[in-house]
């Protein structure tokens, strides 16, 4: 059977909750709490179409500091907000794999939910993660990129 043939409760978040990420929610109003349980969503969509996989993609030797600086933040969060690295994403932790480390940037970068979700609509890994380093640039966040030639 088709699991995107039956109905699929939604729930709006204005979020964008990218693959392999974790959207930890906060439900307590007693009305939303009975939709859960109930298996409903305040929108039902009768017709879903699934987006494909990133095609796997090594993370470039240029974007390699992205990742370091990915594992610092990740190391940072941990010990100011006592989290595991599992409870801020689900396993495995793919730090080689550009599309995995672009999506994790995107959830962390102060951003509007528009651009995380054009962000995601990227089908090229290799692209998302540029634009993530763009992004950072921008926002006056030093990547360690090497810059271009004094001469």
């Amino acid at each position: 059977m088709d699991p995107f043939a039956s109905p699929l409760p939604l729930f709006p978040l204005q979020t964008v909750l990218f693959p392999g990420g974790v959207l930890p929610l906060k439900i307590f109003e007693v009305r939303y709490l009975d939709l859960i349980g109930r298996g409903h969503g305040l929108w039902v969509a009768t017709e879903t179409e699934p987006i494909a996989d990133d095609t796997p993609a090594h993370v470039p030797d240029e974007q390699m500091h992205l990742v370091r600086m990915l594992e610092q933040v990740a190391r940072s969060m941990k010990s100011a907000e006592g989290r595991g690295m599992d409870e801020l994403w689900r396993q495995p932790h793919l730090w080689d794999d550009a599309g995995w480390v672009a999506n994790r940037w995107c959830e962390l970068l102060p951003v509007k939910a528009e651009l995380r979700q054009r962000c995601m609509a990227l089908t090229h890994p290799v692209l998302r993660l540029e634009l993530v380093d763009d992004m950072l640039e921008r926002l006056g966040v030093r990547t360690g990129s090497p810059g271009p030639a004094q001469g």
